[in-house]
């Protein structure tokens, strides 16, 4: 069984198809950033498998007459950050989300004009404010911790 995430981004060419066909117009969608960058940190390895598949998806997307709007940061950081680090609050975040960020307007845009950098941000704001409060994001990280405590 696949998720939809990883299904629309081996199987994008059908959705557009399907997207173009219905008269949509706009697209929003999340770039990821373990995807992009897997290490997450500040000048580490770009995965150039990613960034091409990325860009053929906005290519697409453009031949087809649809607008991208592409969202950065949507609750995926890279599990080295989250194991090594605080995710949000880790003193590093702000240098090594702003790599990915360069990273992505670098490789993508051309194709992309509307780009939004977090999804839900009041959930950013309350995991900040509230670090114990157990949002999905937290208990990966917690799990993630345990496993490799074991």
């Amino acid at each position: 069984r696949r998720c939809v995430q990883e299904t629309g981004y081996n199987l994008y060419q059908q959705d557009i198809d399907i997207m173009k066909k219905n008269g949509i117009k706009h697209y929003r969608f999340s770039v990821s950033w373990p995807r992009i960058v897997p290490k997450g940190r500040l000048n580490s390895t770009v995965n150039d498998k990613a960034v091409a598949r990325y860009r053929d998806i906005l290519k697409a997307l453009k031949a087809a007459g649809i607008t991208p709007y592409v969202t950065l940061y949507h609750w995926d950081l890279p599990a080295v950050l989250a194991i090594q680090g605080y995710g949000l609050t880790d003193k590093y975040f702000v240098q090594d989300f702003a790599y990915f960020a360069e990273v992505c307007f670098k490789n993508f845009g051309e194709y992309v004009d509307n780009w939004f950098t977090f999804n839900e941000v009041w959930l950013s704001l309350i995991h900040i404010s509230e670090p114990t409060r157990p949002l999905y994001i937290s208990y990966a990280v917690f799990c993630l911790k345990k496993k490799n405590k074991n």
